[in-house]
């Protein structure tokens, strides 16, 4: 059996955690088939992970007993952000999904000139960090990403970084960029109909650089999952 990892808010953390997640309940219970006396991990999203015992597995709660630290890290010294526009909900769901799992830092959707006109609810603004948070864990993060409600462009791009890229045919190769000299990197994916001259005019007088992805036109989803990955590549080279 693969390891078994649950997520517990820092504040939950305890001698004793008590969760009353069904969703959880359910998977360990019926899904996993785990007892009273298994052991799973737990982390805090804030780079510690312990390990630790099902002490009590009842009908609509279980109750962990915590272990010893089995893993902690300090904030990664190099961090990617990424902005992107919102979009239809499966599109969503990819990017958070997948640039999670490439080491994405912190997300900042917005809402494009050319893109879709969204404006989440609570409900999914919270499904979408628990697409986040599984991710994480799937991927066995010690570190959350911070999912941003959705901001305007302006207000995004100001931010210091040491390197801002955003996607353009235009634009220089990757391997031009410098990003192994880099702490921090934001990316920037635009809209299927692409950035308006209004954007890309803000991004660069903003900082940012145009990369070249390749020749071919790609969905937003691609894009953002594409870029994320040759930045991380190249950021780790």
């Amino acid at each position: 059996m693969s390891k078994i990892r649950i997520h517990i808010e820092p504040s939950q953390i305890g001698d004793f955690i008590k969760i009353a997640d069904m969703g959880v309940v359910h998977k360990l219970k019926h899904v996993l088939r785990l007892s009273e006396g298994d052991s799973v991990f737990v982390f805090d999203g804030m780079g510690k992970e312990y390990s630790a015992e099902i002490k009590y597995l009842q009908h609509d709660s279980l109750t962990l007993r915590l272990g010893e630290m089995a893993r902690s890290e300090a904030v990664p010294g190099a961090r990617i952000d990424l902005i992107f526009p919102l979009t239809k909900e499966e599109k969503v769901d990819m990017i958070l999904q997948k640039c999670t799992e490439l080491g994405v830092s912190g997300f900042y959707p917005f809402v494009a000139n050319r893109g879709l006109k969204i404006h989440p609810s609570d409900s999914k603004f919270e499904r979408w960090n628990n697409i986040v948070i599984e991710a994480a864990r799937q991927s066995e993060r010690l570190w959350l990403p911070v999912l941003h409600p959705p901001v305007s462009l302006d207000k995004v791009v100001t931010q210091h970084y040491d390197k801002k890229l955003f996607g353009d045919f235009s634009g220089s190769r990757f391997e031009e960029m410098g990003l192994n000299r880099c702490a921090s990197i934001l990316l920037a994916v635009g809209p299927e109909g692409d950035f308006s001259d209004e954007e890309k005019k803000n991004l660069i007088l903003n900082g940012f650089f145009a990369v070249n992805a390749g020749k071919n036109i790609l969905r937003l989803e691609t894009a953002a999952i594409f870029i994320t990955g040759l930045t991380s590549y190249f950021l780790n080279k």
